[in-house]
């Protein structure tokens, strides 16, 4: 249509004018869908890496008791275990004084 208006404008000079106003309408306009694109992805991967960072969290604790426990075997059961204390308790002697 723009080259329609230009080519049986009487005014060849306004007819321009009104065709670059088209454009840059027109550029406008896409360089603003482009900027919401933008932002909604960006808004995506916040959400995303929140829930990685929770999930994580999650794992993060799981290893945690996972390690804390020991695994039977027979019965596939978890069974927790505390630590044991390989340290030698200290030797008491009593002293007459």
């Amino acid at each position: 249509m723009n080259n329609y208006i230009y080519f049986f404008a009487t005014d060849k000079r306004k007819a321009l004018e009104e065709t670059k106003a088209y454009t840059t309408q027109s550029l406008a306009s896409v360089a603003y869908q482009i900027n919401a694109l933008a932002n909604n992805v960006l808004q995506l991967l916040d959400i995303q890496a929140s829930q990685l960072r929770r999930m994580e969290s999650s794992i993060n604790h799981i290893s945690q008791v996972m390690a804390s426990c020991s695994f039977d075997h027979t019965d596939m059961e978890c069974k927790c275990i505390p630590e044991a204390n390989l340290q030698t308790p200290p030797y008491y002697s009593q002293s007459w004084s």
